[in-house]
């Protein structure tokens, strides 16, 4: 027994729009501009084109697998796919990565807010209270969710007008000379990137719950991608603009240090308004990865609610949050996250498609 679609758990492709959104933009759009001049240079909107193209085409992967399954979900599909004991391991990772994912959010968006905004306000006390809130929507159905999402993205164009500000001081001269990297390093920054728009993945567990028709859900969740690229592409050529090269090779989250330097008439510290927005933002994208794994935990269970396994996951997120603080297996976490992702949201679903094209092939 699962979540099955119903009329009180659907949910619209507009609904689906805003929330691919949301989830993709996340801490990564702080750090981005300076850990891709650090690979890149000036070239890095070359990685951030590919890696949209690369993700369109993994989008149109994961709804041509999902149509296989009409009114299944990822936890529901993979044991038809792979057989029970196989489709269970799996399952499991699916779980696993939602949990890593969701973790490592609460450490990063914690630390953030400690040193922009509360530095006196102990590390615990912060993760808590975000875990509050998210536990709070996360407990809900996938419909009022998506309805809150909704609502909370009226903010998301102010993200983009906040920046803007920072236009009247750029030189635009920092970002010649173009082409001045190599392609290994190009593609190294493309690897970057992808790990910043990441969230398109939900879509394995929504997918069911959304009307329309597969081509319907393709283009709203493509698109919805698609000027999340661009917002990436527009933010980190404004920091390019804004800082020199040297800057950016030290600087960890140069649009807040832009926007912090930048006043528009009695409006000081742009900084904090969008640190604001964006933690709002940041809350929704780990409710809906809690969601995403409390799902596949009462699917494993055979349950139809997925509610009670909200606070056990939440307590597992808890303890493994305060592992990415410790600075010995830190790096380490954070590159075996990279390539459980890299499984996770490409092998798997990549190796489930084509096993159900060859035993239709063959039945």
């Amino acid at each position: 027994m699962s979540q099955q679609p119903n009329q009180q758990s659907t949910i619209t492709r507009t609904q689906l729009f805003h929330m691919v959104m949301q989830v993709t933009i996340g801490i990564a759009i702080l750090q981005l501009p300076h850990r891709l001049y650090k690979t890149t240079k000036v070239d890095a909107w070359i990685s951030i084109i590919l890696v949209l193209l690369g993700v369109l085409l993994l989008i149109y992967m994961l709804c041509a697998l999902c149509k296989q399954y009409p009114g299944k979900h990822v936890y529901e599909f993979l044991p038809i796919v792979f057989g029970k004991k196989i489709g269970l391991v799996l399952n499991i990772v699916y779980i696993l990565y939602c949990i890593i994912a969701v973790s490592q959010f609460f450490y990063q968006n914690s630390q953030i807010l400690r040193k922009w905004i509360l530095p006196r306000t102990p590390m615990v006390v912060l993760i808590i209270l975000i875990l509050l809130v998210c536990i709070y929507l996360a407990i809900e159905s996938l419909r009022i969710i998506a309805r809150f999402i909704v609502i909370i993205n009226l903010i998301v164009p102010l993200l983009f007008i906040i920046p803007i500000f920072a236009i009247q001081y750029s030189e635009w001269l920092y970002l010649l000379p173009i082409y001045q990297t190599d392609i290994p390093s190009i593609l190294d920054g493309a690897k970057t990137t992808v790990q910043s728009m990441l969230g398109f993945e939900i879509l394995l567990v929504v997918y069911p719950f959304v009307n329309g028709t597969n081509k319907q859900i393709r283009k709203s969740v493509s698109l919805s991608m698609t000027i999340t690229a661009f917002y990436y592409l527009f933010i980190t050529i404004i920091c390019f603009s804004f800082f020199t090269g040297d800057e950016l090779e030290h600087i960890s989250e140069p649009v807040l240090y832009m926007l912090k330097a930048v006043s528009v008439r009695n409006i000081m510290r742009s900084d904090l308004y969008f640190l604001s927005l964006w933690t709002v933002l940041s809350i929704t994208s780990i409710t809906l990865y809690l969601f995403m794994g409390a799902v596949g935990t009462a699917t494993i269970f055979g349950k139809k609610d997925h509610k009670p396994f909200i606070l056990i996951m939440s307590l597992i997120i808890l303890g493994m949050s305060f592992l990415w603080g410790i600075e010995s297996i830190k790096d380490s976490m954070a590159l075996f996250s990279t390539y459980y992702s890299f499984f996770t949201v490409l092998i798997i679903p990549l190796l489930a498609l084509i096993t159900t094209k060859i035993r239709k092939r063959f039945k």
